[in-house]
């Protein structure tokens, strides 16, 4: 009888021990360890990638909110003080305020040293006589040395380095575009098509 417990002991005893003929600490650990504490730091890095993102979105929104907030008002100053103009001039904070409250018109924006838009303008100021769409049209002329303000007001209104763009924003949102503002008829049947 004592042959067969010694006989399951030198069997158990040969399964914990190494092939190597000794009980060695490299045998006996589980790969299960490293596993889970991959999986561990892969969340980690997961969930902090999405706070980042988050906290980005939230800080670059209060920024552009922050544009919106500030220029509150600008738009109804700069109106009132040249409604006799047929091209009534915004600044940017006056471009931003004009989106941002939500008003409906036409808007004509172009960088400062543009070529084609002193003519595109004489034309406008013509076609605005001729329909009577006064205090429709607005411009907003982007400067050489632009604002944080400017740069916010360039990339919502869409400006194009080369020449004018013409654009009808209704409640706030850029609605239709005229690209080709080189000819008096599409000028004329741009304004035609949406004026008041």
């Amino acid at each position: 009888m004592q042959s067969k417990k010694s006989s399951i002991k030198e069997k158990n005893v040969d399964k914990t021990q190494c092939k190597c003929g000794e009980n060695c600490p490299c045998c006996s650990k589980s790969s299960v360890f490293p596993v889970c504490f991959l999986a561990c730091m892969m969340t980690a890095a997961l969930v902090s990638l999405c706070f980042a993102i988050g906290i980005t979105a939230n800080i670059s929104y209060r920024v552009q909110n922050d544009f919106t907030y500030r220029s509150r008002g600008q738009f109804v100053k700069e109106f009132e003080a040249k409604t006799a103009d047929p091209i009534i001039s915004l600044s940017a904070s006056g471009a931003i305020d004009f989106f941002g409250s939500d008003h409906t018109g036409f808007i004509y924006s172009a960088p400062v040293n543009c070529i084609k838009c002193s003519s595109f303008e004489e034309n406008l100021s013509a076609i605005i006589k001729e329909q009577g769409a006064f205090g429709q049209v607005y411009k907003y002329v982007y400067p050489s040395q632009p604002t944080d303000f400017d740069e916010f007001a360039y990339k919502g209104i869409v400006a194009d380095d080369d020449g004018p763009v013409f654009l009808y924003v209704r409640n706030g949102y850029i609605y239709d575009r005229l690209d080709e503002t080189n000819g008096d008829l599409a000028v004329s049947a741009f304004l035609a098509k949406y004026k008041k």
